[in-house]
């Protein structure tokens, strides 16, 4: 997996938009400094497809995201990958 850049400025608020999955009612989406933990964002269940997060780094470290997409039976996982990196 290709990480991606996002430049972030200190005490910037950074959106995270995806597309609703089929049959999906509710999202949680978590960051932190490793794949699945939620110690930069914890999230929490929501039904809209987007949500702003106001506490990342923007020391160029690596953060990852996990989105959960749930419906009735079923959780699924996606990770991301960005460089949190200072912009100009």
């Amino acid at each position: 997996m290709g990480e991606k850049l996002l430049h972030v400025h200190s005490g910037a608020s950074v959106a995270f938009n995806w597309s609703a999955g089929t049959g999906f009612t509710s999202y949680e989406l978590t960051v932190g400094s490793t794949y699945g933990a939620n110690d930069i964002w914890p999230g929490s269940s929501i039904t809209t497809t987007s949500t702003t997060v106001t506490t990342l780094p923007a020391n160029g470290s690596t953060i990852y995201v996990t989105l959960y997409s749930s419906k009735t039976g079923e959780t699924v996982q996606n990770y991301y990958s960005y460089v949190s990196n200072p912009g100009p």
